[in-house]
């Protein structure tokens, strides 16, 4: 190992990439993928649909704004890794400016990476290697054979982990467009939490629709009937290893909107199938067909539906990108985005309609 690095990276064909370790230096095996969004670190090391994975940002220059914590999308950070070509080690001159996201990362005990070429290392993902291990230190070699254990890693029940543990009501009344009198909740929904992004909750409170978070084991004691619909969340992991969930979604009548692993979780409900892409879709610059107009997309999964016709698909791969119809609002990628363009908003809206 070269003298100035004191880590690198091993894909499961032997290649090596070599760069430094700033914080928790410790050895892992992981999934990797990688990230394609410019701006919005904060919310993607936040995002649960990460839990476990090392996440390479292929932005070159990441942390210049540090950290806020308003921008969070949860109460902690999930992946194991942070992969980056050049971290900024300095205080933020930013009016938001609450912490350097490395103390963010050191905190949490997370591996903080940087001086990797994280061109390569993305190319590389991009040919199907999605398993690594990072090594630290003086441990220059690993058997070829821990690759074999990739295949326990998507039969992991993520969900367990990132999935709330009591269940609570969602009313933001901090931000300023709900400071008037005469603001009534609508509509009422449940929102079972596979793990759960914060900006979901608060587009629905912006709709006024006042949402009910429940962990998903509790699904069979709830009382659908005092409640006006049901929200399926986004989550980490492979959704086919769910069959309870899976059958429970087929019993609903009620109005569903389903995102990200909660549009695949929906998808298995009407008997299609599910597959893994080769190297996933991570990133707010997405083009999605909708309707024949292109929309610009934020996505975060490794799945997607496998269906012969489709009028919602992406634009770079051609796969399924959601359902419509007048009880059903499914959407592969991220309509709340953060971060990410707000041009699926509208989709927030629409669940609204379909509730009445």
């Amino acid at each position: 190992m070269n003298l100035k690095f004191n880590c690198k990276i091993i894909f499961s064909d032997g290649e090596e990439f070599f760069g430094k370790s700033l914080c928790y230096k410790t050895n892992i095996f992981s999934e990797i993928v990688f990230n394609t969004s410019n701006l919005g670190y904060e919310e993607i090391i936040t995002d649960p649909s990460y839990s476990n994975q090392s996440l390479v940002l292929t932005t070159p220059h990441v942390g210049n704004t540090g950290v806020n914590f308003y921008d969070s999308e949860s109460e902690r950070i999930w992946l194991s890794c942070l992969i980056t070509r050049n971290i900024f080690k300095s205080v933020s001159n930013n009016f938001r400016f609450v912490k350097r996201i490395f103390y963010f990362l050191k905190k949490n005990k997370i591996i903080l990476l940087s001086d990797f070429d994280t061109r390569s290392i993305t190319k590389k993902i991009t040919k199907g290697y999605n398993y690594v291990c990072i090594l630290h230190n003086k441990i220059y070699n690993v058997n070829k054979k821990i690759f074999i254990f990739s295949n326990i890693l998507e039969k992991i029940p993520y969900i367990k982990y990132s999935s709330t543990k009591i269940s609570y009501l969602f009313c933001n009344f901090n931000l300023n467009f709900y400071h008037r009198k005469n603001f009534l909740f609508l509509k009422k929904v449940i929102v079972i939490d596979f793990g759960l992004k914060i900006s979901i909750l608060k587009n629905l409170v912006k709709e006024k629709i006042l949402p009910l978070i429940v962990n998903y084991k509790v699904l069979n004691i709830i009382n659908l009937n005092f409640f006006d619909g049901i929200v399926l969340s986004n989550g980490p992991g492979n959704p086919k290893i769910y069959k309870k969930i899976i059958k429970y979604i087929k019993k609903i009548k009620k109005p569903i909107l389903a995102i990200c692993f909660g549009h695949q979780i929906y998808s298995l409900s009407k008997n299609f199938n599910i597959k893994k892409l080769i190297f996933g879709h991570h990133g707010s610059n997405h083009p999605v067909n909708f309707k024949k107009k292109c929309f610009i997309s934020s996505q975060n999964h490794n799945y997607f539906c496998k269906t012969k016709k489709t009028k919602i698909f992406s634009l770079l791969d051609g796969t399924n990108q959601g359902f419509s119809n007048k009880r059903v609002i499914s959407f592969q990628g991220h309509p709340e985005a953060s971060p990410g363009p707000n041009d699926f908003l509208f989709l927030f809206k629409n669940f609204f309609k379909i509730l009445k």
